[in-house]
Parts: structure tokens; sequence; C-alpha cells
């Protein structure tokens, strides 16, 4: 019996901490490689996201995902290490596009491959695992990776069409005549320009990862999770448009510029927080609407016991109805039962 103990101790699985703290060596030179390999193209991206507003906030995703796995390291931590083969001809693989996006010189190509050879690192050194336990800090990481020059044109010129349009009317409501041209809103003798800045992409990227991260911070499930997410769009149009209104009431009412310098940077540092808390009422919003259509989807007779059971006060005792028995006379007439009294609910439920 000792023998056969002592020989399931040693034959068990090491943990991913195990593993973290015999493979340190080889460990801290594949990251030093990594970091030699990737080093140019960190540094583009770093650049990119200095110059290019749009993009600020790519600076924090890398530290968000990072957080979330320190805040979990407990947890990871006590997970199997299996390394995996597969997780290494991944490793391979993205190597392989890596190459072919730095001969070819398309950044695009390259920042997807490193951000698929770290997903894999991770893969083929703790196992699968890893990222089953956590997929959400990997996949959110790859936000950090802007889209292709040619999509973000599309899009912003999509964006600038919609708010000069819908800007327009709002203002023609507010009995103030505003005319479209293109990207060009001309209100009051005045040319209001709706620049790429001013297009809403800078908001969409960034609200379109809050999204994300208050999918994964509040559980939502993959529904309420791609319906949170859905709405950043037109959350980002409309507080767009918001600012636009802001901008042309100001100069047409009270002769007040908005269009440039620190009172313009704040008024976009106040949509942004305004499009936020659009995005949290939106997340409030659905959680009541999903349990409103899980309480209505039960069958009646669950609801009559909850509202009713055997220990009951006699119907004879004036008393206010609940609301599990407001909810019972709803569901009675959803279900073509008609309306009761808490009364005659009583005396049906009580043998």
């Amino acid at each position: 019996m000792k023998i056969a103990l002592e020989t399931r101790v040693t034959e068990r699985t090491p943990t991913v901490a195990d593993w973290l703290r015999r493979g340190a060596l080889p460990l801290a030179l594949a990251g030093t490689a990594y970091l030699v390999l990737s080093w140019p193209a960190l540094v583009e991206l770093a650049s990119f996201y200095g110059e290019d507003p749009d993009f600020s906030h790519g600076f924090l995703v890398p530290l968000i995902s990072a957080a979330i796995l320190w805040s979990n390291r407990s947890t990871l931590g006590a997970l199997p290490a299996r390394p995996s083969a597969a997780g290494l001809a991944s490793v391979v693989f993205f190597l392989g596009v890596f190459f072919v996006g730095h001969l070819t010189r398309t950044n695009i190509i390259q920042r997807v491959a490193l951000w698929g050879v770290l997903t894999s690192g991770c893969w083929a050194a703790c196992g699968p695992a890893l990222l089953k336990a956590k997929p959400f800090p990997f996949l959110f990481l790859a936000l950090a990776i802007p889209p292709h020059h040619a999509l973000l044109s599309s899009i912003r010129l999509g964006l600038k069409s919609y708010a000069t349009m819908i800007s327009a009317d709002v203002l023609a409501l507010l009995g103030v005549v505003a005319t479209p041209q293109g990207n060009v809103l001309v209100v009051d003798q005045h040319r209001l320009e709706v620049a790429d800045a001013c297009s809403g992409i800078r908001s969409l990227m960034a609200i379109i990862a809050t999204a994300f991260l208050f999918a994964y911070l509040f559980r939502t499930g993959a529904l309420r999770g791609t319906l949170l997410v859905m709405t950043a769009i037109p959350v980002t149009i409309l507080v767009n448009v918001l600012r636009i209104v802001i901008v042309a009431v100001a100069l047409v009412r009270v002769d007040i510029d908005l269009t440039a310098g620190l009172s313009h940077q704040t008024l976009g540092l106040i949509v942004f927080c305004v499009s936020v808390a659009a995005l949290w009422g939106s997340w409030t919003f659905y959680q009541w609407l999903f349990r409103w259509r899980t309480y209505c989807a039960r069958p009646c007779s669950d609801i009559l016991t909850e509202s009713h059971p055997r220990s009951a006060t006699p119907a004879t005792a004036p008393r206010r109805p609940s609301g599990a028995e407001e909810g019972e006379a709803a569901c009675r007439g959803r279900c073509g039962g008609g309306s009761a009294s808490p009364a005659t609910s009583i005396e049906e439920a009580t043998p």
C-alpha cells in the first residue's frame, strides 16, 4: 500500500505553476527570442498608436489582458500542464506567416502572426487547459491589432455620412437650418466639416473594446455579450451626432467655437463618457429583458406553486397581493385563463 501511494504521488501531473518553475530558463530564452523577433514590429505598432489617436486605446489592451491573467494566477497555476505538440506546430505555422508578412512588408500580417505566436506558445508550453480556462485575455489581446487601412477608410466614410445626415435632421428639429453636403454641414453660413477625427471611429474602436470587457466582467454569456458588442455601433453613431449638434448649436446660438482647442477635446471626453454610460444602460436593459423573458417562459403551475405554497395564509385574511401573485395574474392572462383574484387563486392551489 505504501509503495502504491508513493507511485501515485510521483506520477502526479505537474501543474502550470510547477512547469513554470521547472522550465524558467527555457521559457526565459523563448521569451527573449520572441522579443528580439517582434521588437521592430512592436515599435512600429507603438508609434502607430501614438500617431493615430483613433487607436490610442491600444496601449491599454495588453495591460488589461495581463491584469486579467495575473488576477487569476492562482487558478491558472493549479491547472495541469501538458505540453502540446499541436501548439508547437501552431507556433511554427505563425512564424512562417510572420516571415511572409516581413518579406512583403505587410504590417497587418506581421501583427496577426505575432499574436498567433504568443497564443500558440502558451498552448505549446502549458497545454490546452490554460486556453480553455481563460480564453478571454488572449482573444481580447487581438483587439490591439488595428484593422487594415482600406477597411478603416470605408468605416470612416460611412460613419461621417451617417453622422452628417442625422445631425442635419436633429438640428432641423431644433429650429436650426442645416444642409448636409457630403461630410460638410452648412449651418447658418458656417461650414462644419466632419473630419476623420470626428467621424466616430475613435469612439467606435474604444467602445467595442469596452463592450468586450463588460461582457467578460459581467459574465453575460454568448447571446447577451454579442448584443452588447453590437450595441456599440449605434451608440457610437448617436453620441457622435450629439457631439456635432452641440458644436453647431453652440456656434449658432451662443457664438462659442467648440471646433478646436481644449474645449473640443473636453467635449470629446464628455461624449465618450456618455457613450460608456449608454453602454452600461444597454447592458442593464438586456439583463432586465432576459430576466423577464425567463420568468414569462415558465409554466403557470410553477408560478402558482411558488406564489401559494401549502402553508399559505388563508384566503380570508386581508393582505396586499405580492409580486408573485401579480406575476400569476399576468401568467393567467397570457395562458388564456382570464384574470382571477388572489383569493380565488389560493382556493384553486390549496387542496
